[in-house]
């Protein structure tokens, strides 16, 4: 993993077929980010460690959100290939399209504080 472009706005799952059911967990889906501001495509291997490390969870649950959430977080490997989307909804929540639902961040703290020093385009 390498580069990381951060999104303000979150994303949405869909099921690929529009008339199957998208909480169905045998339905194909796929994410799509929306974008009301891009923020910066963060190339620095080290920074990008440090918000995986700030991503871990104490809980994945089965409730979903049906909100876009605040930021998109795109992780990219070396050849620009797309590895993972993780939709942010602070302060404290998390979603990966592979879990069932949110997940709580450990610790919010440092995932603010990552922010903070990286790219506050989570206020």
């Amino acid at each position: 993993m390498r580069d990381l472009q951060l999104s303000r706005g979150g994303f949405l799952i869909f099921a690929t077929d529009r008339h199957a059911d998208v909480l169905d967990d045998t339905t194909a889906k796929y994410v799509s980010v929306v974008r009301s501001e891009d923020g910066p495509l963060i190339d620095e291997p080290g920074a990008v460690g440090d918000l995986v490390e700030a991503l871990s969870v104490t809980e994945v649950t089965d409730i979903l959100c049906m909100c876009t959430g605040d930021v998109a977080a795109e992780f990219f490997d070396d050849d620009r290939k797309l590895l993972a989307v993780v939709r942010l909804d602070f302060p404290n929540r998390i979603e990966w399209p592979h879990w069932p639902g949110q997940a709580y961040v450990a610790d919010p703290d440092r995932l603010r504080r990552w922010f903070t020093a990286h790219h506050d385009i989570a206020k």
